[in-house]
């Protein structure tokens, strides 16, 4: 009966040092993936700098622009300073929105409740354009204006219908698809957005 009691004894330590072999395994494994993660900088930013991705109301999936009654609550949910000029090309009633803690917009309608011209800043951590032109504009060129090298999109020359630059880690952007401005016009905004 004791050699029995032995086997039985042999085979459950045979058993427990197999999953205490598989544990530390895995275990091991995982620290040298860390650890290469670490040294190679894949999964580690420099910078600091993380685009947020998430709803203002939660880890929502999507992102969600939330439409403000005021200049000061947009900035206060922007998460920054946003200045614009005060009724630029004459407009009245502005309209404020931001995006998730990382755009905010001030923009103008007409009549028919198309936007006029919509002004933009971004937190883009390194100043990338925040608007990608969804089509080709016959006239791109890029322009001295108030010390910023703003890159400007028009259909016809002279005119612009998208206008970007950047200042350190934000993007701003000037846009008047429906209502193309000419240069000079861009040229009496620019100076006021900060």
């Amino acid at each position: 009966m004791s050699e029995q009691n032995t086997n039985t004894e042999l085979k459950k330590d045979s058993g427990t040092s197999k999953m205490t072999l598989g544990i530390m395994t895995f275990v091991g494994l995982a620290c040298v993936t860390v650890l290469m993660m670490i040294l190679g900088g894949k999964g580690y930013d420099a910078s600091g700098c993380h685009v947020i991705t998430s709803s203002p109301f939660g880890n929502a999936g999507q992102q969600a622009w939330t439409v403000l009654p005021d200049h000061q609550q947009m900035q206060y949910l922007s998460s920054f300073n946003f200045e614009v000029p005060e009724s630029p090309l004459g407009l009245e009633n502005a309209k404020y929105r931001a995006y998730s803690q990382q755009v905010a917009e001030v923009y103008y309608l007409d009549e028919d409740d198309v936007v006029i011209i919509l002004m933009s800043k971004a937190y883009t951590c390194d100043g990338s354009p925040m608007y990608v032109p969804t089509k080709e504009y016959n006239f791109v060129s890029t322009k001295e204006m108030a010390g910023h090298a703003v890159k400007i999109y028009g259909d016809n020359e002279g005119y612009s219908s998208l206008a970007e630059w950047s200042v350190d880690a934000y993007a701003f952007a000037v846009l008047t698809l429906n209502h193309p401005i000419t240069f000079e016009q861009l040229e009496d905004i620019v100076p006021y957005m900060n």
